[in-house]
C-alpha cells in the first residue's frame, strides 16, 4: 500500500469511527495536544485461518493455522502511523550512528524483501567457505518485550530521559491496549457476518452501551 507523506494511507474498513481524509488526518497527528487527549478505540479482532499442506509418509497433512489480527480505529491508526514515521527515522540515524546500518534488517523499508536478503546471506556464506550459521525464531517476541525497556529505548531514540505527553500517550495504547472480538461484536449488534457491515460500524452511543458497557463486558 502506497502511504501519502509516507505515513498516511486512505482505510475504508469498518470500525468504531469514520475514515477521515489526508488534509483532517494531518491537521490531527500533527498536533501533540490532540494527541496528548485522544481516546483510543480498542483494536477490532478476528483470526485469519490458513489450511497448510505438507507431504508425509502417509500421504498429505494438512494443518490448520490461526494468525490473530488487531485492527486499529481509523484515527488511531494513522496516529500510530505518523508517529512510527517519526521514529523511524530517529531509529535508522541510531542504526548508522552505531555502525549497524548493514546489520539489522527487520522492519526497515527500501532495503528489499526477504529472497534477496536470503540471497545475500547465501553469497556471504559462501564467499566464507567454513561458517557456523545460527537461524532461530523468537516465539511471541513483541507480546513479550518488557515495558520499561521498551519505554525507555523509545526515550532514547527521540534524545530524551522520559517520553513526552502526547508519545507516552501512545506508549499507553500499544501496551494497556484493549480488544474486541469482531465476531462478538457483530453479534451483539444483531448484525450478520454476511451483511454488510456499516461504517462506522455502530454510532458512540450504541459502543458505549452495548459495546463498552455490555454485560458481560465486551472489551478486553
Amino acid at each position: 500500500m502506497k502511504k501519502r507523506d509516507g505515513w498516511y494511507a486512505s482505510r475504508a474498513y469498518p470500525h468504531f469511527d469514520r475514515p477521515i481524509g489526508f488534509a483532517y488526518a494531518k491537521a490531527y497527528v500533527s498536533d501533540p495536544s490532540r494527541v496528548e487527549r485522544h481516546s483510543f478505540h480498542p483494536f477490532l479482532s478476528f483470526d485469519i485461518v490458513r489450511r497448510r499442506f505438507r507431504a508425509g509418509p502417509l500421504g498429505h497433512q494438512v494443518s490448520v493455522k490461526r494468525r490473530p489480527i488487531n485492527v486499529a480505529a481509523h484515527v488511531d491508526g494513522h496516529i500510530f502511523a505518523y508517529y512510527s514515521k517519526i521514529l523511524s527515522a530517529r531509529y535508522e540515524a541510531l542504526l548508522c550512528a552505531d555502525g549497524l546500518g548493514d546489520c539489522v534488517l527487520a522492519y526497515r523499508s527500501g532495503l528489499g524483501s526477504n529472497i534477496e536478503f536470503a540471497k545475500s546471506a547465501f553469497e556471504e556464506i559462501a564467499s566464507r567457505g567454513n561458517t557456523l550459521v545460527i537461524a532461530f525464531d523468537l516465539e511471541s517476541f513483541f507480546d513479550t518485550i518488557d515495558h520499561a525497556t521498551l519505554k525507555k529505548n523509545w526515550a532514547r531514540l527521540l534524545g530524551l530521559e522520559s517520553l513526552p505527553a502526547d508519545h507516552f500517550k501512545i506508549f499507553k495504547a500499544i501496551t494497556g491496549y484493549a480488544e474486541v472480538s469482531l465476531k462478538e461484536c457483530l453479534h451483539r449488534l444483531g448484525i450478520e457476518q454476511s451483511q454488510r457491515i456499516p461504517n462506522p460500524i455502530c454510532p458512540p452511543s450504541v459502543f458505549r452501551s452495548l459495546i463498552r458497557n455490555g454485560t458481560p463486558n465486551l472489551v478486553q
